[in-house]
């Protein structure tokens, strides 16, 4: 089944829960380090760092970067809290379409949706 934009927006865009927990570890790591809002986005505006601390945006790709950068961390370490819950887009819906697709043999499909054939016992030689 695929989600559509309004439902993966809603889910994992401004306000999202996604959003929230991203903030949140975000703004924890830099109380820890001491930084303030202005320090940690220049040149991003404070008023941008904060959006984002509390859930009202979700960086792009080069923001969330340049402040894991301004946090001495990768930007991967901003997000194991929020995706070791699965909340990371497409990490339950990947699974579950895997396994029900398999056969009745418990045999993956291949790329274009076929069972692979059952080869225990077929003379290879």
């Amino acid at each position: 089944m695929v989600l559509s934009t309004i439902y993966r927006q809603r889910r994992f865009g401004p306000g999202s829960p996604f959003a929230r927990a991203l903030g949140a570890e975000v703004r924890r790591q830099r109380r820890q380090r001491g930084l303030t809002q202005a320090e940690l986005g220049a040149p991003l505006t404070r008023s941008y760092v904060s959006a984002v601390e509390l859930g009202r945006t979700v960086p792009s790709v080069p923001a969330l970067a340049h402040m894991a950068a301004r946090l001495g961390t990768d930007p991967g370490h901003l997000l194991p809290s929020v995706t070791a819950r699965g909340d990371a887009p497409g990490a339950r819906r990947r699974s579950a379409r895997v396994h029900a697709s398999r056969d009745r043999h418990g045999a993956a499909p291949d790329a274009a949706g076929v069972p692979a054939p059952d080869l225990v016992g077929v003379n290879q030689g």
